[in-house]
């Protein structure tokens, strides 16, 4: 079970790099839609193989870990309506965009904030 709790978790970090990296190179390509929601489907994986494993391993700083993971879960979510929502033409592209782009920072900052407390354990 720790395997698919890890294997995952850096799936969807892999899948989240590669949509970034599809995003920077061609804008509004396909694969970088197809990577973004992916990436979304693989995290929630990852979510609930890990809740079916935490046993008594909850700590303080665990739990700070899953806090930083609930709040890149959540910001992973808000960046697939974005970027969903970036699809279509409309007045708010360029501050959609922008807010695409601070998201994934806050979402780097989040991930690795997750993977310092929680990180292989």
């Amino acid at each position: 079970m720790d395997f698919v709790v890890n294997s995952s978790g850096w799936a969807a970090v892999a899948l989240i790099v590669a949509a970034a990296i599809a995003g920077i190179w061609r804008r509004r390509s396909n694969i970088h839609y197809v990577l973004g929601f992916a990436s979304l489907a693989l995290a929630s994986i990852h979510l609930w193989y890990s809740m079916g494993t935490m046993g008594a391993r909850v700590t303080s700083a665990y739990a700070n870990g899953l806090d930083a993971a609930t709040l890149a879960l959540l910001l992973l979510g808000g960046q697939t309506f974005v970027g969903w929502r970036l699809q279509r033409p409309g007045k708010l592209r360029t501050t959609l965009r922008a807010t695409h782009i601070c998201i994934v920072a806050a979402l780097v900052a989040t991930i690795a904030y997750h993977v310092i407390e929680n990180g292989s354990t």
